[in-house]
């Protein structure tokens, strides 16, 4: 193996020079200067915060060029978006793209392995993918609907729900507490993120602890799963309220309206305390279903629906939510409508 002099990272002896274009000499990387430090939580969000602005961007220009195909899929084009972010992703942080996205980049961070070398392609996805988890565990449940239809939707995204708690907290708030500022992505990968350079060895070596990171990969898949079977369980037996409004997200869904929703709210102003019902979701189209949505009986399907199905008592107002636009996970553009229905109809009223 090859040291970089500028960087300090290690690279195959066949290469010349280095990603940052700096010199490869033999030798061990422990006996170069080692200047750099490991990145610390906030920079490191401020560069995925960068990166999807990034990614933002190239999502806006494809719903500008395939507007129509994209809006018929509605919130089903993630599932377009999804191998858009992990090859952005996971090409880039790899020994391919030098360990760096764009944002890295610029705030000069780079993804290395703790010895030093850059991730392959197949480190580099896993890596993204438990970070991707997070955000398109939604997709994911689609995805794994589409393929096993047989399986219930609520089951499904409960038990994706406790693996994103897991996530979440093993691959966000541990990052802000280890001592190398690793989360369960990089735990689980051999990574760690830099700035600058690699930094002294023996500097990392003081604060690696193998035993320590295999209880916390533990402890966050014993977590996911606890969290997942709670979550499944609550959904198998749930209490009558709860399995009402589950009834009326299912009707919901039947009725061809994605990613279904029902929520209740209470509101307190000067004028005393009103309780809402809000369902809805979103209804794919074309650039002309926007005008369609005013004027659609959907929203008093939808207000029949939660008057049948849910108990009106103490209910001030049932408010009816539909949008239309994209969803492709990296970048999405909705219009709404919104209307507002009385609780009871007015010949139960007379």
């Amino acid at each position: 193996m090859k040291t970089c002099e500028r960087c300090g990272l290690v690279s195959p002896e066949s290469s010349a020079l280095c990603e940052c274009g700096g010199r490869l000499i033999a030798g061990d990387s422990s006996a170069l200067a080692r200047n750099g430090t490991v990145a610390g939580f906030w920079i490191r969000l401020v560069s995925d915060v960068i990166d999807a602005v990034f990614l933002g961007i190239a999502g806006w220009m494809l719903v500008m060029i395939f507007r129509g195909p994209l809006l018929k899929l509605g919130e089903r084009a993630v599932l377009l978006g999804v191998p858009i972010s992990m090859l952005y992703t996971a090409v880039l942080q790899s020994r391919i793209g030098g360990g760096q996205t764009l944002a890295k980049r610029l705030l000069k961070l780079r993804v290395v392995r703790t010895d030093g070398s850059l991730l392959s392609f197949d480190r580099a996805v896993v890596r993204w993918a438990l970070i991707g988890f997070l955000f398109y565990g939604g997709a994911a449940g689609q995805a794994l609907l589409g393929v096993a239809p047989f399986l219930k939707p609520e089951l499904v995204f409960a038990a994706f729900g406790g693996v994103q708690l897991a996530l979440f907290l093993g691959c966000g708030l541990l990052t802000a507490f280890h001592p190398l500022k690793r989360g369960l992505h990089d735990l689980l990968t051999g990574s760690m993120v830099v700035r600058r350079a690699l930094p002294p060895a023996e500097f990392v070596a003081a604060r690696q602890s193998p035993t320590r990171d295999r209880r916390l990969i533990l402890s966050a898949v014993s977590l996911a799963v606890v969290a997942s079977i709670g979550a499944v369980f609550i959904q198998v037996d749930p209490p009558k309220e709860a399995a009402d409004a589950l009834g009326v997200v299912q009707a919901i869904g039947a009725m061809g309206i994605q990613s279904p929703s029902l929520s209740e709210t209470t509101f307190i102003g000067t004028g005393g305390q009103r309780r809402f019902i809000i369902a809805g979701g979103s209804v794919p189209g074309t650039s002309a279903a926007a005008r369609d949505l005013d004027r659609s009986d959907l929203h008093e399907k939808l207000a029949v629906l939660v008057r049948e199905k849910l108990p009106m008592q103490g209910v001030d107002e049932i408010r009816t939510v539909l949008r239309t636009g994209v969803n492709l996970g990296v970048y999405s553009s909705y219009q709404t409508s919104t209307k507002a229905h009385p609780p009871a109809s007015s010949t139960a009223s007379r």
